[in-house]
């Protein structure tokens, strides 16, 4: 069951992420303004893959994915507490 409600939190963030992604593409907006939302949801999206990959005891995957998460978390993090 978790598996399942992980599978289909990670599939949202990727639709809804590639949808907003091409909405900006399409429209004139300034991407600065949707950069730290783009970010948090591929930090989530590792996070969740993280766990996932946890719970199949890949542990090495799972800490690259963790990794990678928190890059994306304190990238979002400096460019809030910058501007």
């Amino acid at each position: 069951m978790i598996k399942k409600t992980f599978n289909y939190v990670n599939m949202l963030f990727a639709v809804s992420l590639s949808i907003f992604s091409l909405n900006i593409i399409a429209s004139s907006l300034n991407p600065n303004e949707y950069f730290p939302l783009i970010f948090v949801c591929l930090g989530f999206s590792n996070t969740l893959l993280g766990i996932n990959l946890l719970n199949n005891h890949k542990k090495i995957l799972s800490f690259c994915s963790f990794i990678l998460a928190a890059f994306m978390f304190i990238t979002v993090g400096s460019k809030i507490i910058f501007s």
